[in-house]
């Protein structure tokens, strides 16, 4: 309906004044009050407009408007009906003003209070939580959010604080956006747990467990999992039974062994750190390591079992004691352009009685730095030792003489370079 501007009011509001012949009313306050009227009328935009016209079909809706939002006698439900657009059945809202027994699916004015009772009204596939800010502990105080059998899953977090814990399990392409956001947890329980997912995706913000008990992971059970610029932090591990994971532009720091039990995984520009412990414990499958910062207090890198893996142009550094133990009858490594930096021996080797006949470990293009100690320390082998360690083209700080049958380290094109301090990329 179209509606005059102010202009045309006013003109009729002057033709239409009564004569000034009653004792209530005057000219005077008839004005007043219909100019107050004037002002208060709705899409009234300007005085210059000719007329102003109301057609809510023009407007591409977002259903989440700016703020605190609160509705007002049903006005969603009106314009949904004046439009014909009705809000998705896919998309539910969080606040911290929300209320759980109220909340509408759909409706960014009548959000959630808590995450999981928004995730709990959702469909299992292609949803979206949107959480609008805040800081939020569940039920009970430091509760769990728990994301089960769910695909296409979208949780966004981005900017708010969870008390507690999350649990993926048995769901598949699971995203959840933690940007400028925290997961935090105080108790003795891993922060984020992953168990019979794939594909799940984690962005951003940060992963942390206070407690310094025995089973306060921040990560724990991750496989084919995704993770984009996390820091993880934990008073006792950061993360355990990693399996066919991504890590881009992630730190992880530790008092204790930071990434525990790692196989098959990729880390790319990751910082890795134990004050106290060690930087990275990995099992049987090798790991991939690419542009990384590895430090550790009693060692940067070690084993249990085989210690495999591959290091391209990485810093590997031992604060307080070796860079890296290597160990295990079919450990094998390979090091190309790296800084290997020991505060007491650059590399410690401890091998069993029998290698595997066809194990290498291979320093290539790499600067190995040995504080007080060697820059290997080699057990006395066994005449059935087998395998080979190949350093070629390293530059050295103390002198290294390669050693001879039956120790089966070969060096070649060596750069030795006495007093070197330690090296930096």
């Amino acid at each position: 309906m179209a509606k005059k501007n102010r202009v045309g009011l006013n003109q009729v509001i002057q033709t239409n004044l009564p004569d000034n012949n009653t004792d209530f009313i005057t000219p005077a306050l008839d004005r007043e009050v219909e100019i107050d009227e004037i002002d208060s009328c709705f899409n009234l935009e300007d005085d210059t407009a000719t007329e102003v016209n109301y057609n809510p079909t023009s407007i591409n809706f977002d259903w989440l408007p700016e703020g605190d939002p609160t509705e007002v006698g049903d006005a969603l439900d009106i314009l949904a009906a004046r439009t014909g657009k009705t809000p998705s059945d896919n998309i539910a809202y969080v606040a911290t003003n929300g209320v759980d027994i109220e909340a509408e699916v759909g409706n960014p004015l009548k959000p959630f209070l808590t995450i999981q009772a928004a995730i709990n009204a959702l469909p299992p596939n292609n949803a979206i939580v949107k959480v609008l800010g805040g800081t939020y502990s569940e039920t009970p105080t430091f509760g769990v959010v728990t994301i089960t059998a769910k695909s296409f899953f979208v949780l966004d977090m981005s900017g708010c604080i969870l008390n507690g814990t999350m649990v993926i399990t048995a769901s598949g392409s699971v995203y959840v956006n933690l940007k400028s956001g925290k997961i935090l947890n105080t108790a003795n329980t891993r922060t984020l747990f992953i168990s019979g997912s794939s594909n799940v995706k984690i962005n951003g913000g940060e992963i942390e467990n206070t407690s310094a008990l025995t089973n306060s992971y921040s990560l724990s059970n991750a496989n084919n999992a995704t993770f984009f610029d996390v820091k993880f932090n934990s008073q006792f591990r950061n993360a355990i039974d990693l399996l066919n994971c991504k890590f881009s532009g992630c730190e992880f720091a530790s008092l204790d062994i930071s990434l525990f039990r790692t196989n098959a995984s990729n880390f790319y520009s990751c910082k890795i750190e134990s004050q106290n412990s060690i930087g990275l414990q990995t099992q049987n499958a090798p790991n991939i390591f690419e542009y990384c910062d590895i430090k550790g207090g009693t060692a940067a890198l070690s084993n249990e079992g085989d210690f495999q893996g591959y290091f391209y142009n990485s810093r590997i550094q031992g604060i307080t004691n070796v860079a890296m133990v290597i160990r295990g009858t079919s450990a094998e490594v390979f090091f190309k352009d790296c800084d290997i930096i020991g505060f007491t021996d650059c590399i410690l080797i401890q091998l069993p009685a029998n290698r595997a006949a066809t194990t290498n470990h291979v320093f290539q293009n790499c600067k190995l730095y040995a504080g007080s100690g060697n820059i290997f320390n080699e057990p006395v082998y066994g005449v059935g030792d087998l395998g080979n360690t190949q350093v070629v083209n390293c530059i050295y700080n103390k002198t290294f003489t390669p050693a001879v049958a039956p120790q089966k380290i070969f060096e070649s094109n060596k750069t030795e370079i006495i007093g070197l301090q330690i090296p930096l990329k």
